[in-house]
């Protein structure tokens, strides 16, 4: 913990150290009255997020409408992002912060924070 947060990228090497799923640390994490911090998308509490900004080309044509379809389906998870960042070879940040720039809303966090 730092100032009673625990770091996302933190709380998943420990849920990857101890063999357990990711939202079962953050059950023990609230559970114990803990916040979650720095989002590995910058959904919540990150220092360096830039979605302040308008989209820009950092992602391809077919990504953004990949986004588009799931966002009108409702069904563009934390999950997903992180898939979608692995798969168009992009850090996850840079792909929350395409995400948010065009007002898209990631549901689902592994974490349990939202």
């Amino acid at each position: 913990l730092k100032n009673g947060y625990l770091s996302c990228p933190v709380a998943w090497s420990i849920a990857k150290r101890e063999g357990v799923p990711k939202i079962a640390i953050g059950a023990i994490t609230d559970k114990l009255g803990f916040r979650i911090t720095n989002c590995q998308i910058g959904c919540f509490k990150v220092d360096k997020t830039l979605f302040s900004e308008p989209p820009t080309d950092t992602i391809s044509k077919e990504l953004a409408k990949t986004l588009e379809a799931l966002d009108r389906e409702g069904k563009l998870t934390c999950e997903k992002t992180f898939e979608l960042a692995k798969e168009y070879n992009l850090i996850p940040m840079t792909l929350g912060n395409e995400i948010s720039a065009r007002g898209i809303k990631v549901h689902q966090c592994q974490l349990g924070c939202f």
